[in-house]
C-alpha cells in the first residue's frame, strides 16, 4: 500500500468519526471531566504525560477500551431522596498523533460511549444514547530533554459533542487544558508528574436540569513505571486528581476527585504494544468510579521511511587539554580499550550527537553513529539502500589525519533474548567490517567488530521510537593528531 493510499484511508476514518459526532445525542458529559484519558503519543505512561515527544515523522495509533462501574453521579428524586447509581459504562478512546518536528508533536483523540447499563432513568443522570461524546486536540512541546530530567508543556482542548450536556450548558465553548510534565529517570524506572489548569467556557444552564455547568479545575497526576527488559514489559501505576476551583451544586471546591490505576504494557513486536490494567477511586469525587478495567494498544510507524542521521560524527567529543598531547601520546592509546580511553583520558562523551558534513578539523577520538541502521529481523545481510551511507563513511575514514584504530559496534533493542541479540549484533558488526574491507580499508588500520546487543541503550526500550534509536551501529575512531594540533571547540 502506497503512502497516498494510507493517507486516503486515514482521511476516510476521520470523516467517519466526525460523522459519528453529529449523530451522538447524550445528556451527560464527555472526557473533559473523565479521569481516564489515554495520552495521544503512547509514550511513557497511560494517562500521565511524560516529557518525550514523538520523533519527526513517527505516527502513533492508539485504541483503548475501558469499563467503569458506578461512575454516574448520585441524583435526587422529587422528594429530595438521594438515588445512587448502579451502572456499568464502556468507553473507547481512539487517538492519532504525529511527530511534527523535533520536540513537537500533535494529536487528536476521540472518546466514544460504547455501552451503558444502569438501574435508573432519572433525567440528566446518564447518557441518552451511545456515540461520540468528545474530541480532544493535543500538542506537546519538550522544553528540557536531558538525561535524567525532562520537562514539557502540553496544551489540549476538549470539544464537546454531546447533546444538551448539563455540565457544559447550552452554547458552551471548548475546554482548554494547560499542563506541564516533569519526569525523572532512574535506570529502568521513570517517575512522572503532571500539573495543570482546566479552563472551561460554560454556557447557560439547561432548563430543568439537575446540574449546573461546571467551572474551572486544577488537575494533577503522577505516575511511575518500571521496564523489565527480560520480558519486554513495562509496569505502570498512576494517580489522577482533579479539584474544582469554585463550588456548584453536586460538587464543592473542597471535593477532590481522584483515582488510581495500575497495569502493564507489553511490547508484542517492534511496532505494537499491548496494555491491560485496572483502577479504583481514591476519593469520592463527581466522576470517580468504584472500579475500572482497561485494555489498549499502541501501533507506531515511521512515515518518513526510516529517515535517520546518516554517518554522524561527534564534534562535541573534546580533549580538554589537547595542547598537552603529543602525537606519540595519541598513538600510545592504540592498545588501550575504547571504553578506558573515554573514561580516563579526558574525553567528554555525549549521547546527543548532532549532524555533521564531515568538514573541518577531525578530532583524535570520535563516534560516528548510524541511527536506525536496520537489518531484516534476525538477519545480518546489509540492505542495498544502506550502501551509500557506508560508502560515505569509507571516504571519511580514508581522509587525513589517518585512523589508528576503529571499533564497529552493533546495537539492538531489547526485543528478544539477551543472548540472541548479542549474537545477531555481532554478526552484523562482522558484516559491516567485511563491507569496509571490500572497499579498500582492509589492513589499513586495526578494525574491531563488537556486538553489544541490548546492553547499551540510548533510548527508552519501552516505546517504539526508543527501540528505533537503540537499533544502531556506532563507529568509535581513534585518529592521529594533525601536525599542528589545536583545541576542539
Amino acid at each position: 500500500m502506497s503512502l497516498a493510499d494510507v493517507m486516503d484511508v486515514k482521511k476516510r476514518i476521520l470523516i467517519l468519526l466526525l460523522t459519528w459526532s453529529v449523530g451522538a445525542e447524550a445528556n451527560f458529559v464527555g472526557n473533559d471531566t473523565s479521569n481516564f484519558n489515554p495520552t495521544h503519543s503512547g509514550l511513557g505512561f497511560v494517562t500521565v504525560h511524560d516529557s518525550e515527544t514523538l520523533s519527526e515523522g513517527v505516527l502513533n495509533f492508539g485504541l483503548f477500551l475501558n469499563q467503569a462501574g458506578n461512575l454516574l453521579p448520585t441524583t435526587v428524586d422529587s422528594s429530595g431522596q438521594a438515588i445512587d447509581s448502579k451502572d456499568r459504562l464502556t468507553f473507547a478512546d481512539l487517538s492519532l498523533a504525529y511527530g511534527l518536528m523535533n520536540r513537537l508533536d500533535l494529536g487528536i483523540s476521540f472518546s466514544y460511549l460504547v455501552n451503558q447499563e444502569t438501574n435508573r432513568s432519572a433525567s440528566g443522570a446518564q447518557f441518552s444514547a451511545t456515540g461520540l461524546n468528545s474530541i480532544r486536540l493535543t500538542s506537546k512541546y519538550t522544553l528540557i530533554n536531558r538525561d535524567p530530567i525532562g520537562l514539557a508543556f502540553i496544551l489540549s482542548s476538549n470539544l464537546n459533542t454531546t447533546y444538551q450536556n448539563p455540565f457544559m450548558g447550552n452554547n458552551a465553548g471548548p475546554t482548554f487544558n494547560f499542563e506541564t510534565a516533569l519526569d525523572y529517570k532512574l535506570k529502568d524506572i521513570l517517575f512522572g508528574f503532571n500539573l495543570g489548569y482546566r479552563k472551561r467556557s460554560p454556557g447557560q444552564t439547561i432548563p430543568n436540569s439537575l446540574f449546573k455547568p461546571l467551572g474551572d479545575e486544577v488537575i494533577a497526576s503522577t505516575g511511575v513505571s518500571y521496564y523489565s527488559t527480560k520480558i519486554d514489559t513495562k509496569f505502570i501505576s498512576e494517580v489522577i486528581i482533579a479539584k474544582a476551583v469554585n463550588s456548584t451544586n453536586y460538587i464543592q471546591s473542597s471535593t477532590v476527585s481522584s483515582e488510581v490505576i495500575a497495569g502493564a504494557k507489553w511490547d508484542y513486536n517492534h511496532s505494537t504494544a499491548l496494555h491491560a490494567g485496572a483502577g479504583t477511586r481514591l476519593s469520592d469525587g463527581l466522576f470517580s468510579p468504584d472500579w475500572r478495567i482497561y485494555v489498549g494498544l499502541n501501533y507506531d510507524m515511521d512515515l518518513l521511511g526510516g529517515k535517520k542521521l546518516t554517518a554522524v560524527p561527534a564534534p562535541t567529543i573534546n580533549l580538554k587539554h589537547i595542547h598537552g598531547y603529543l602525537p606519540e601520546d595519541i598513538e600510545s592509546l592504540i592498545n588501550v580499550p575504547f571504553d578506558e580511553i573515554a573514561t580516563n583520558h579526558e574525553f567528554n562523551l555525549r549521547k546527543d550527537i548532532p549532524p555533521s558534513d564531515f568538514k573541518g578539523l577531525k578530532p583524535p577520538f570520535e563516534i560516528i553513529r548510524l541511527n536506525d541502521f536496520s537489518f531484516d529481523f534476525g538477519s545480518a545481510v546489509i540492505k542495498k539502500e544502506l550502501y551509500s551511507d557506508l560508502d560515505r563513511l569509507v571516504e571519511y575514514l580514508k581522509a587525513e589525519p589517518g585512523v589508528l584504530k576503529m571499533r564497529i559496534e552493533g546495537h539492538t533493542d531489547s526485543i528478544g533474548s539477551v543472548s540472541r541479540n548479542k549474537q545477531v549484533s555481532q554478526m552484523r558488526a562482522n558484516a559491516i567490517k567485511s563491507y569496509l574491507d571490500s572497499k579498500g580499508l582492509k589492513d589499513k588500520f586495526l578494525m574491531e567488530p563488537v556486538g553489544f546487543g541490548s546492553e547499551r541503550p540510548i533510548g527508552d526500550n519501552g516505546n517504539f521510537q526508543g527501540r528505533m534509536q537503540n537499533r544502531r551501529v556506532e563507529f568509535r575512531i581513534l585518529r592521529r593528531l594533525s601536525p599542528t594540533p589545536q583545541r576542539i571547540q
